[in-house]
């Protein structure tokens, strides 16, 4: 199908953000690069969203949701639509996100320039514009993930580097890239609902020969969290278990049965800071039984020993070596 070899479709996914939707799109109509069309899939939101949409946002493509279909699944409707015009590449923006006007083209110049597939900037933290949000998906040797140089200082990226991935707050991807990664499922995992998702993606990319950079420009500020602190158990459900399904379908059996003390170790700090909040504590208590129960029947079955998972050897070698930590 012919396409618009400039274009770019920007998909920003919102449930009951109507406080800081409007920021976010405002900054977005005011991004320097043209043409780019801007898709906001609406999750069954309850609040003011879809009037706040309908009334101030006229140019922008909403496509709206009866109920909440999750994270994932809100990205894959909107996918399906955006491809149909052949783009010249795709971007996520979470609500909770305000890009600054050149961060289309900064990210696009940059690609141009590196051939690199997957590309964020640096993302600041929206209330403190001095410090990282996040530098990117960092996996290291023994499998904690995590946001690199989230807390730190801006002054402690030193300039543009590979990554493992993108964090999905702000991230732009070149077209090809979900072309290729589409399975009868989608382009993101559904499995997952929300959280980890991203990192899955990531797997499968890389593990397809795609390359991810972090372009150390600070063109995005991020309210991490914003609409899931707003069902606090859900969140921490899907923080618990998704986890343990992203091991599972993505790391070899004896790989994570070496790395297993540690893994307990990281997962059981992280469980420690949810005690003094009950739906926090309920919400990743569960989330994580349900996820090791399918780790554990994972590994009893043995998958993974001899390769049948997504990680190619050159990633988990990669991953073993220290180069996206």
């Amino acid at each position: 199908m012919p396409g618009n070899s400039s274009l770019v479709c920007v998909i920003v996914v919102n449930y009951n953000g109507a406080a800081i939707l409007g920021e976010c799109l405002d900054a977005l109509q005011q991004q320097t690069y043209e043409p780019i069309q801007i898709m906001v899939v609406d999750n069954g939101s309850t609040d003011d969203s879809a009037a706040i949409l309908q009334n101030n946002y006229p140019r922008i493509t909403l496509i709206a949701l009866d109920r909440n279909e999750g994270f994932a699944r809100a990205h894959n409707i909107a996918l399906e639509q955006a491809l149909k015009q052949g783009p010249r590449a795709i971007a996520f923006v979470n609500t909770d996100a305000v890009c600054h006007p050149d961060w289309i083209r900064s990210v696009l110049s940059f690609m141009e320039r590196s051939g690199f597939d997957l590309v964020q900037t640096l993302i600041l933290e929206h209330g403190n514009p001095d410090a990282i949000d996040s530098a990117g998906i960092g996996i290291s040797s023994s499998l904690n993930i995590y946001d690199r140089h989230s807390g730190q200082p801006v002054q402690s990226i030193e300039g543009n580097t590979k990554i493992f991935g993108p964090c999905f707050a702000a991230a732009v991807f070149q077209t090809h890239v979900f072309h290729s990664l589409r399975d009868d499922r989608g382009y993101l995992a559904e499995s997952f609902g929300s959280f980890y998702e991203d990192v899955d993606f990531s797997f499968r990319a890389a593990s397809k020969g795609y390359t991810s950079a972090l372009l150390a420009e600070p063109l995005c500020r991020h309210r991490r969290s914003y609409t899931a602190d707003r069902r606090p158990f859900k969140k921490y459900f899907y923080l618990g278990r998704n986890y343990f399904l992203l091991m599972a379908k993505h790391i070899p059996s004896m790989t994570l049965l070496r790395h297993s003390p540690g893994l307990m170790f990281d997962r059981m700090a992280f469980w420690l800071r949810t005690l003094g909040h009950p739906r926090y504590f309920l919400g990743f208590t569960l989330g994580s039984i349900l996820g090791l129960a399918r780790l554990v029947v994972h590994t009893l079955a043995g998958k993974g020993r001899t390769g049948k998972v997504s990680a190619t050897p050159e990633l988990l070698q990669s991953i073993k070596k220290g180069d996206y930590a």
